[in-house]
């Protein structure tokens, strides 16, 4: 049996042989042990830019389907009483004389 501090032990350098083999990539040798993290990280980064796209995409077709929605319903509150030309310009100026 494994006493307690010779697991400790063991464990820790198992921690710094895998850190070593990621930190510090050989020149010569497996794809994994050449190149280290670095494939996973950036497809962890590219997943991750995947996701926000999605969210993006999202929340733009929301804020335009909000936005229609309000000239939806402003079109109903405000019934025509004239030509639509002089309704659109009393909605979106101000005549000063």
């Amino acid at each position: 049996m494994i006493s307690g501090r010779i697991a400790y032990e063991m464990a820790f350098l198992a921690l710094l042989c895998t850190l070593s083999i990621f930190l510090f990539p050989a020149v010569q040798g497996p794809y994994s042990a050449v190149h280290g993290p670095v494939t996973t990280l950036q497809s962890i980064r590219l997943a991750a830019r995947l996701r926000l796209s999605i969210l993006a995409a999202a929340l733009s077709i929301l804020s335009t389907s909000l936005k229609l929605a309000l000239v939806a319903v402003r079109r109903r509150d405000f019934p025509d009483s004239g030509p639509a030309s002089a309704s659109l310009i009393s909605l979106s100026t101000i005549l000063r004389c």
